[in-house]
């Protein structure tokens, strides 16, 4: 990512953060996405051939809400780029604030679908936050606008809404957005609980 969207990302989500109300379409390397800051994700169904959980079972984006969600849509071959973000988050935070789901583009790589399921059943098992989903034709890449063959990170409210995005290796700076994102959108659904 370019410094110019690197910067003009950021601004996005401190204009949000700061109490911006507008749907702001956000563009990284020219992929115009359909995600929009504030608003829900459009609906992802990966089930059968299509994919589905690790562990079985379909999985569709309307699962994303009812507490801060974390979703890292993931090229296989560009997997441990943002591990440091996958140890914060683990470190951090607990079950009972947030979901994360790890959905795999398997499409995107020339490692064999097994091969992909036994190594990631580990990382699944060492990581009691991660659900992880197997998308096997590109459905998150077409249906959200994502960069093929990236590692992309989002992160949406416990109403379901996008609240962070970023395309690539997140930056110790683009991290701490990030925790602090997640801190402030659990802080305020404690607040709206009371």
């Amino acid at each position: 990512m370019s410094g110019v969207h690197r910067i003009c990302v950021f601004s996005l989500a401190l204009l949000l953060m700061l109490g911006g109300s507008s749907s702001y379409a956000v563009e990284v390397d020219e992929v115009k996405l359909k995600l929009e800051h504030g608003t829900k994700p459009p609906l992802l169904v990966l089930n059968g051939k299509a994919g589905g959980k690790l562990n079985g079972g379909g999985w569709n984006s309307n699962i994303i809400g009812g507490k801060v969600t974390l979703v890292m849509y993931v090229d296989p071959d560009n997997i441990d780029d943002n591990e440091h973000v996958e140890n914060r988050i683990k470190e951090t935070f607990k079950k009972n604030d947030i979901k994360v789901f790890g959905i795999v583009n398997a499409d995107a790589t020339w490692i064999p679908n097994f091969m992909l399921r036994r190594k990631l059943s580990s990382k699944q098992s060492h990581n009691e936050l991660l659900t992880i989903v197997f998308d096997y034709e590109r459905h998150a890449e077409k249906a959200w606008g994502l960069k093929d063959e990236r590692f992309n990170v989002m992160a949406f409210n416990r109403n379901g809404k996008l609240f962070f995005i970023r395309e690539g290796k997140l930056s110790e700076g683009e991290l701490n957005t990030l925790v602090s994102g997640i801190q402030k959108n659990i802080e305020i659904s404690s607040v709206d609980l009371d």
